[in-house]
């Protein structure tokens, strides 16, 4: 038997809960007997009391306190009471109230001592908690240690701010250097005549407008569509354009009204505290308002707590300037109060005396109505606290202004005296229809009714304009449910059907009016069957109601997750909830905390109604394992649940009758015990549960959660010592049994890497090279397949704080890499990667410490993965050629004004890449006329923000072969020039995810030809090699005409082609990046007996059988096995037909067999890994299409025959397809006779 914890089994809970509240006395149903041992006193002397003392005098003769009148008064400061005693004689009684409370008498008969309310005496009360600016004042509205609201308001021109800054959160004083300015609010320029208007930021950072006559220049005038002075004379020897620091002066160099670039120099301690701050990427003035929050207390959290241990008050709250500030309140000083928090948000000095959260504000006898059931505050002890005592109304309805439950109707039929009237608050009523008869017969239009007399019950509701009201019966009784406007046979029904499944039936008001809800039995009047209904107007959670018809099971008033009623109105685990109003949740007992071997007493319990559990907490101090036994005392069949604070059932005992376990391992921690009657079986009427621990002990050959090993015994150093796998051993099994590890082959023998040069490790089969040892799946860890026995290789560096790790493997094997703190097979992985393996995982140290690097096939099979794994190890700076934070560009040296001076952008320039290449900013680029010239030394490599912004649309490129762009709109480009020699290549790319077509052209046309062009992966771009001298054009530009911000990076490279250079192309056969002889490739030429591949080129000495100039040669039959991926690829049969009609692109190898006539060759090859597999027999091996003699690519194996009729040479060629280029095979060759 299993179900979800969470849903299901709380479901149970809730549900039963509800039916308690609804009703149900707490002993089952069963009641029980007047004690036997009360009598009736039949004396006459005496009345309504019992007396066992036969009476012969007037017991009211000579009494100590005798009074006249029953009856309640204030006397001082304390309750005189007059009250009948046991022998109905009147004497009085004093009551002292509490040095905190005074005697009220309410002059309505109600005498009680109450606790003075001390927020009727405060100074500047306020209605509700607030933050708010009145002009320069800040006015807050907060609760003081006594949780009255008390208004305060703070002058913001005074202690270094000057204003109030309502935008802030929270609200509070602030400083703004640009207050009271206000020349101008946007940016920008404009003529106004021969007079320059311009709004810019001053020193400062405010908007300033300024106003240059244009006119006092030789012929100066304001050109409107520049928006700039012009003149005839010519500028004045320029500055550089930036801005810097000298001292407390900000010296700026920038363009001026006539576009000069002219020197400014503004004193920033002009203004109080103003200083020049070079520190961020413009250097500018500012103001120094220092560090608001120094020398304050501060606090984290804002909120109202009790200080654990004492009687403080803490309170931490934002002050004027926005610091959380905590202050202290000793609520002891004042009358020997107590901190107290009601766990309703209510947390302030009280008197030891605490009123129950949902009456802490009420008076006596305030009183709610929920789902009819009648909730009243009353001080039921004396002692000035008021409690809620809750009373089920039944059919009576719920009064909460009288605190009644009042007369109702009887629900019978549609009689005015009849009708059952439904509170606001919602009607939940159980009980048997066959108390219900059949006074209704519902024939208006729509109305579906039984084709049966069927009892009815009839309820009214009262719903304004939009209201909704939804009703809904959970019982065994199936009813139909009708909603009408009007109580009477005729009136159209708004909605008729029989309870859905699925929802209740609803309807909206569309005015103020009242409704009727009718429910009918699907059966003859009399019928005895229960009943469930719910009717609900507004269901919400939240809203202090449990509703039956949305399902809720508690509503405490909020939707917080945490309190024991979740933010969907479901109690959480480890809370039983209430239908109170609002819900009151309080946590299952908790049996107490416990070590391994202490002695847990036995859980003994009631009835459990099947289908429903009860639960408790239990905290484990230590790893534990857990035995015990859970027994039904009678009928039903019990069940057992552990479930971990994150609801996760830890393990379970649910089998047939009682249940038994033993040793579960537990690690320390609270968990929460679940006991359930089976759904399917008859109720528990009691129970026992016993539980006992026994510590985890290393060394008694058991591995549990939490050791790493465990061999039986306590020697150290034997590869598994206290529990911990030693430093070189691997260990497996339960006694572990530990051998010596592979070196890098696990956690316990790591390859240690040197920090200071990381490490580079490459080599052919990591299958061969390592092993697997165990699996990393920790949290945050990638997955690995879970067939086979994935390998791995294990890594450890040493870093300091700030250090950055970065792990990279850079070949087509597929590998995750991860990153951990600690070596383990659950420990959670900082960073762990499936894709992009090139680029890798990278860790940033956070203190000085040893991390693991782990290398991980994905796949457990067997084949031959290549390898090329990196560990970088660099510590961040500026100059080191990688953008790290706080850095806008790293060229990867320390020189200034390069375009990146001190890791910032200069002024007028583009950076982008890692390192930073930082070039001029564009000008021009906006069409063939005015395009971006090119270095063709240097290349380009150009980023902005927005390319819409800084590139407009000139002209269309539609010519043969261009990628075409959206039909629509006005796509943006941006055209460059370059100019090649003969035989140079240019690679134009562009890496952001906006979508960009990339073309050259030889000429700069819109109609021109392209000679290379794309709209797709422009982060590989498209290359053009020049034939001739002479320039080409490149041109981005967006696919879409929309006004879509699009960021760009578009990178220009300029190479000449070489051999050396890494990348074999033309004429060459391999490059290998050198120019040394005889390493496999010399002069870019393959040397005899190697094989190379890839870029740059990779060369190894080749295997005999690489090709029919160095075949294996066969002289009998035998089994022969290899790997492609040793192999070049010399031959391809081509799809004529030799190869079953495929052709074979891929890799092969030869084999020479010599036939006399009449003997007969049969080669059959099978690959374990890869099906696309051929083979083929040739006489002749430089032209393999034509001599082919049979050959095969269908089926595994592939098989191929031939017969010598006279003496020759053949060649067993076994092939395969190009891609992938490994694979290991078997070749069968069987000569005959």
């Amino acid at each position: 038997m299993k179900f979800e914890l969470k849903s299901t089994l709380l479901a149970l809970i809730a549900a039963s809960a509800l039916l308690i509240a609804a009703g149900c006395d707490d002993s089952g149903g069963k009641k029980t007997d007047p004690d036997s041992s009360e009598t009736t006193d039949v004396t006459t002397t005496d009345t309504g009391l019992p007396d066992l003392v036969p009476d012969t005098a007037d017991p009211c003769d000579n009494l100590a306190n005798p009074c006249a009148a029953a009856g309640a008064t204030c006397s001082g400061n304390s309750i005189v009471t007059c009250e009948a005693n046991a022998d109905g004689c009147l004497v009085s009684s004093t009551q002292n109230c509490a040095t905190d409370e005074v005697c009220v008498d309410d002059g309505a008969g109600t005498v009680a001592c109450e606790v003075e309310d001390l927020c009727l005496t405060v100074t500047n009360p306020c209605a509700a908690a607030d933050r708010a600016c009145d002009g320069t004042n800040l006015v807050v509205c907060a609760a003081d240690a006594n949780g009255c609201l008390v208004e305060t308001t703070t002058d913001c021109t005074t202690g270094g701010m000057n204003i109030c800054d309502a935008t802030a959160n929270p609200v509070a004083c602030a400083y703004d250097a640009c207050a009271g300015i206000s020349d101008c609010t946007t940016p920008g320029a404009s003529c106004n005549g021969d007079s320059l208007v311009v709004c810019a930021a001053d020193a400062f950072g405010c908007l300033v407008e300024t106003t240059t006559d244009c006119t006092t220049a030789t012929a100066g005038t304001c050109d409107t569509a520049t928006a700039l002075c012009t003149t005839t004379d010519v500028c004045p020897t320029a500055c550089t354009a930036g801005s810097d620091c000298m001292g407390n002066s900000l010296v700026e160099c920038a363009p001026d009204a006539f576009g000069c670039l002219v020197e400014t120099t503004t004193n920033c301690a002009a203004v109080t505290d103003g200083f020049c701050d070079a520190s961020g990427m413009t250097a500018m003035c500012d103001i120094d308002v220092g560090d608001r929050c120094a020398g304050k207390a501060l606090c984290t959290t804002m909120g109202t707590t009790c200080e654990t241990g004492s009687e403080n008050l803490l309170d931490c709250q934002y002050d004027s300037v926005g610091c959380l500030v905590l202050t202290t309140t000793n609520c002891a000083t004042a009358n020997n109060n107590i901190c107290n928090d009601d766990g309703a948000g209510n947390v302030a000095c009280q008197p030891p005396c605490t009123p129950d959260a949902a009456c802490a504000t009420a008076t006596e006898g305030d009183a709610t109505c929920t789902l009819n059931n009648l909730a009243v505050c009353t001080d039921t002890d004396g002692n000035g606290c008021l409690e809620l005592m809750a009373v089920a109304c039944g059919t009576d309805l719920c009064d909460a202004t009288n605190g009644v439950c009042a007369a109702n109707g009887s629900g019978d039929s549609c009689a005015a005296a009849d009708v059952l009237v439904v509170p606001q608050s919602g009607f939940y009523f159980v009980g048997d229809i066959s108390t219900f008869t059949d006074a209704q017969t519902l024939a208006g239009t729509a109305c579906d009714n039984p084709t049966t007399a069927a009892a009815d019950m009839v309820f009214e509701v009262a719903l304004q304009t939009g209201e909704t009201v939804y009703a809904d019966e959970y019982g065994p009784w199936a009813a139909w449910i009708h909603i009408l406007k009007a109580c009477d046979n005729t009136t159209a029904c708004e909605i008729s059907e029989m309870e859905p499944s699925a929802a209740a039936v609803s309807y909206t008001a569309v005015a103020d009016e009242t409704v009727y809800v009718i429910f009918e039995s699907d059966g003859a009047p009399g019928t005895s069957v229960d009943f469930q209904i719910a009717i609900d107007i507004d269901p919400a959670c939240g809203n202090s109601i449990v509703e039956q018809t949305t399902a809720e099971g508690c509503d405490d008033g909020n939707t917080v997750d945490g309190d024991g009623c979740d933010a969907t109105c479901a109690p959480e685990l480890g809370y039983d909830c209430s239908v109170a109003s609002p819900s009151v949740c309080k946590p299952w007992t908790h049996l107490g905390d416990f070590a391994g071997g202490d002695t847990i007493p036995d859980t003994t319990g009631g009835l459990i109604a099947s289908g429903d559990s009860v639960g408790y907490s239990i905290t484990f101090t230590e790893d534990v394992r857990v035995s015990g036994t859970l027994s039904s005392t009678s009928t039903g069949d019990i069940d057992f649940y552990v479930v971990d604070a994150d609801g996760n059932v830890v393990f379970d005992s649910t089998a047939d009758g009682d249940e038994t376990w033993a040793d579960e391992t537990l690690p320390a921690g609270t968990y929460y015990l679940v006991i359930h009657a089976w759904a399917g079986g008859d109720d528990v009427d009691g129970w026992l549960l016993t539980l006992s621990t026994s510590a985890i002990v290393c060394g008694d050959g058991v591995v549990d959660a939490t050791e790493g090993c465990d061999d039986g015994n306590a020697v150290d150093a034997d590869g598994c010592t206290a529990c911990v796998v030693d430093a070189g051993y691997n260990c497996t099994g339960s006694p572990s049994v530990c051998g010596l590890a592979v070196p890098g082959d696990s956690c316990g023998a790591p390859t240690v890497v040197d920090p200071s040069t990381g490490l580079t490790l490459t080599g052919t089969d990591f299958n061969a090279d390592f092993s697997d040892q165990q699996y990393f799946d920790g949290t945050g860890c990638l997955s690995t397949s879970t067939s086979g026995t994935p390998e791995e290789a294990v890594f450890s560096v040493a870093l300091t704080t700030g250090q950055i790790v970065n792990l990279s493997q850079h070949t087509t094997s597929d590998f995750v890499l991860s990153i951990l703190k600690s070596c383990g097979p659950t420990v959670a992985c900082e960073d762990s990667v499936d894709y992009g393996e090139d680029v890798g995982a990278t860790y940033v140290a956070t203190t000085n410490e040893t991390v693991f690097l782990v290398v991980e096939t994905w796949s457990g099979s067997v084949s031959v993965r290549p390898y090329d794994i990196r560990i970088t190890i660099r510590t961040p700076g500026c100059g080191d050629g990688f953008l790290d934070a706080g850095e806008t560009c790293d060229d990867g040296n320390t020189v200034d004004a390069d375009g990146c001076t001190a890791c910032a952008i200069d002024l007028g320039y583009n950076c982008g890449g890692e390192p930073s290449v930082c070039t001029m900013a564009p000008v021009g680029g906006d069409s063939c006329t005015d395009p971006i010239v090119v270095n063709p030394n240097a290349g380009l490599h150009l980023t902005g923000p927005d390319f819409n912004s800084d590139f407009s649309d000139q002209q269309a490129f539609t010519g043969t072969g261009c990628a075409t762009t959206e039909s629509t709109g006005t796509p943006v480009e941006a055209v460059f020039v370059v100019d090649l020699g003969a035989g140079q290549i240019v690679t134009l790319s562009e890496d952001t995810a906006s979508d960009f077509i990339l073309s050259v052209l030889p000429v700069c046309d819109g109609a021109a030809a392209c000679s290379a062009s794309t709209d797709f992966d422009e982060a590989i771009g498209v290359s053009f090699t020049a034939t001739t001298n002479g320039p080409v054009f490149l041109v981005v530009e967006t696919w879409s005409g929309s006004a879509s911000v699009r960021p760009y990076d578009i990178s220009i490279t300029v190479r000449t082609p070489s051999c050396g250079d890494g990348v074999a192309e033309g004429i060459e056969a391999c490059d290998d990046g050198n120019s040394v002889d005889n390493d496999g490739c010399t002069a870019c030429v393959i040397d005899a007996g190697y094989n190379c591949t890839g870029t740059p080129s990779v060369c190894a000495v080749m295997p005999v059988g690489d090709s029919c100039s160095d075949p294996v040669v066969v002289t009998s039959s035998g089994s022969f096995t290899g790997n492609f991926a040793d192999f070049a690829d010399n031959y391809n049969p081509g799809s004529g037909g030799c190869a079953g009609g495929y052709a074979q692109p891929g890799p092969d190898a030869a084999y020479q067999v010599t036939l006399s006539a009449g003997q007969t060759v049969t080669a059959s090859l099978d690959s374990s890994t890869f099906t696309d597999v051929g083979v083929y027999i040739v006489s002749d091996c430089g032209n393999v299409v034509n001599s082919c003699l049979d050959g095969s690519d269908s089926g595994e194996p592939e098989v191929a025959t031939y017969t010598a009729t006279a003496p020759i040479t053949v060649f067993v060629i076994a092939d395969k397809w190009d891609s992938p280029l490994a694979g290991a095979f078997t070749l069968d060759i069987t000569i005959t006779p």
